[in-house]
């Protein structure tokens, strides 16, 4: 052998010798970091590391996750996987100072049960504000594949959150003390996602679910949505101190276009922008118990909400098609509560955000108790902090017997005659408004009924209807016009503000 060949096989095994060190002291290393996370109650353990340092990859083969209470996070549990691989790891920077820096993280097969645990608070630094990370993390990518994940409440043992066949592909990833300031687990510029169901429990009493979601930041598709009180109506009330609306919306789909979560290069400011949002044929029905105690907190203007969210909202366009919405109000117990009624409901808001130069605006179109044919305009500036606003609108031909599904179980009362004609201009803000009604009506009646039946008081009746306007028609003018001045009860939603001014206008109308 002579000494150039001898040279290089020399060469050849000295490099062979650095290069299988340096994978014994990376996967060292790496194990290391993994041991190191026992303390904090994390338990990380693997059949085997591949390291491919030329690629800068770590693959682990068959890891699994325990979660203890010591780690104090609010969960307890495990996770298995089929594979756990890394990439892009700076190998450098792990080899001398033992520091993980990676760029994408891709979780295969994840088999997650976790169980919610109580946190010990002793162990926050109240000090520093609490809980926080400590530190950013920022990945290229992270990707999981074909996930199983469930959630139950640890002392109930109820079900909180199922994903099944769960795809995530994020990219531009952003952990940070900020996002969880938010409530929000991360932020990534792009995504792909594909699932089948999904479950959430988002209060002890209302689940949300979702069959199929699929798509990225460009179109998203939601189908079969439904959002729910799990319990029964009477259930419901027993369950109450003070009263609450009971839901049950279902939903065909959901549509996003242009999606995003992303971080606005302002500090600790997160945003949510859309360019449209399309939802599509939801089923809406709302019941309230008005025997219960009313319940006296204070219900911000929509633009307030929208104002002091802690997040950046813009979503350019949101559609609402094909919608039905129902709303029952129990006023006696003897009945099931008077009923409202919107069908063929279509509502588009534009400039749905706070941080749009201009008003938002809701258009509104639908036939109020499945037959008379109304239009609303709803415009407001989020960025006044008196939340004035103008909510306009029109409704023609309504029999007024419709009505009666809503008054006489409210109401004990029942109503005859045809409104044709209503146009009303409410301009307000937070503390009063005031509106112009005028409206057109003839055979107006109003009859009051014994409780429980449809049989007239007959006396009270005729001496109520003397003081009711039956017909609009004043000399020339067959409509009637009249303003109104309401005061808002701050402890009541928007829409009772709405409705509160049209009652009193059609009050002063009538009477």
């Amino acid at each position: 052998m002579n000494k150039r060949i001898r040279t290089i096989l020399i060469f050849l095994a000295a490099f062979a010798s650095i290069f299988i060190a340096i994978q014994q002291v990376l996967k060292f290393r790496l194990n290391n970091l993994l041991k190191e996370q026992e303390k904090h109650g994390i338990q990380i353990t693997h059949d085997n590391i591949n390291l491919n340092i030329l690629n800068g990859s770590a693959s682990f083969k068959n890891p699994t996750v325990q979660l203890y209470p010591v780690a104090n996070i609010g969960f307890v549990g495990d996770m298995t996987l089929e594979n756990f691989k890394i990439s892009d790891i700076h190998y450098l920077n792990l080899l001398f100072s033992g520091n993980l820096d990676i760029e994408s993280i891709t979780l295969n097969k994840p088999r997650a049960a976790f169980k919610t645990a109580p946190i010990d608070s002793t162990l926050i630094d109240h000090k520093n504000g609490g809980k926080k990370l400590g530190l950013a993390i920022k990945l290229k990518e992270l990707v999981l594949n074909e996930s199983l994940v469930t959630i139950h409440d640890g002392q109930t043992d109820s079900l909180l959150l199922s994903l099944k066949n769960f795809n995530l592909n994020v990219m531009d990833i952003e952990i940070s003390d900020r996002t969880v300031a938010h409530s929000i687990p991360f932020i990534g510029e792009d995504y792909k996602v594909k699932s089948d169901a999904i479950f959430i429990k988002i209060s002890p009493y209302e689940n949300l679910q979702i069959a199929h979601v699929n798509g990225d930041h460009h179109y998203t598709f939601l189908s079969e949505i439904t959002y729910g009180t799990t319990l029964s109506k009477n259930d419901f009330d027993a369950s109450l101190i003070e009263e609450k609306d009971h839901y049950n919306i279902y939903i065909d789909s959901v549509q996003f276009q242009n999606l995003g979560l992303k971080s606005t290069g302002q500090e600790d400011l997160i945003s949510f922008s859309a360019q449209k949002i399309n939802i599509v044929k939801p089923e809406i029905a709302i019941y309230r118990n008005k025997l219960l105690a009313d319940s006296y907190s204070v219900k911000p203007m929509y633009s307030r909400l929208l104002r002091d969210s802690p997040i950046n909202i813009l979503i350019d366009n949101l559609q609402i098609r094909d919608a039905s919405f129902t709303y029952v109000e129990k006023s006696k117990p003897n009945n099931e509560g008077g009923q409202l009624e919107l069908k063929n409901l279509n509502i588009d808001i534009t400039h749905l955000g706070n941080r749009y130069e201009d008003d938002t605006k809701v258009h509104i179109t639908s036939l109020f108790m499945g037959s008379a044919p109304l239009e609303a305009t709803w415009s407001f500036d989020v960025l006044d902090p008196t939340d004035a606003f103008t909510f306009k609108g029109e409704l023609h031909e309504l029999a007024l017997e419709e009505l009666n599904k809503f008054t006489q179980p409210y109401a004990d009362t029942s109503l005859e005659g045809i409104m044709h004609n209503v146009y009303f201009n409410i301009n307000g803000n937070d503390d009063n408004s005031t509106m112009d009604l005028k409206c057109m009506f003839n055979d107006v009646g109003i009859f009051l009924l014994k409780p429980g039946t449809s049989k007239k008081k007959k006396l009270l009746s005729s001496l109520v209807n003397v003081l009711v306007s039956s017909n609009s028609k004043h000399r020339a003018d067959p409509s009637k016009q009249v303003t109104v001045r309401v005061e808002r009860d701050k402890t009541k939603s928007s829409w009772n503000y709405i409705f509160k001014n049209i009652e009193e206008g059609m009050k002063k109308a009538l009477l």
